[in-house]
């Protein structure tokens, strides 16, 4: 059933039923990625982030966006590989929507930077 909904979202061209996917993912993500049952999840986003197709770029910031309000605690395992990559997705030259969605998920991150881990930010 995962894979088929990562298929699904990739494949799919209304933004209203890719954001619908995008929250399903989560959501089955809240209960399987702490469980170690979703362990591709995070890569599959990356590889949509760092996509040639802007509409792939646009859902995998979203769910990885997404995923800081379901499993936040899951998510600050992978800051660092998260900031290069929100570094260049930042600036996408091709999405407004992959820029936006970018800043609205570092400042979740934001939420979760401890005053003596900055440092390690820059």
């Amino acid at each position: 059933m995962r894979e088929t909904i990562l298929k699904a979202i990739v494949d799919e061209t209304n933004d209203l039923t890719r954001h619908g996917l995008a929250r399903v993912i989560s959501s089955i993500a809240r209960s399987d990625v702490p469980n170690q049952k979703w362990g591709d999840l995070i890569q599959f986003l990356y590889k949509c982030c760092q996509s040639p197709t802007a509409a792939h770029r646009e859902i995998g910031v979203y769910v990885l966006d997404s995923l800081f309000e379901s499993i936040p605690d899951m998510m600050s395992a992978h800051m660092q590989h998260l900031f290069e990559l929100f570094s260049a997705l930042v600036s996408d030259p091709e999405s407004l929507v992959v820029q936006v969605t970018t800043v609205e998920a570092l400042g979740k991150i934001a939420d979760f930077i401890e005053p003596e881990d900055r440092s390690a930010i820059s």
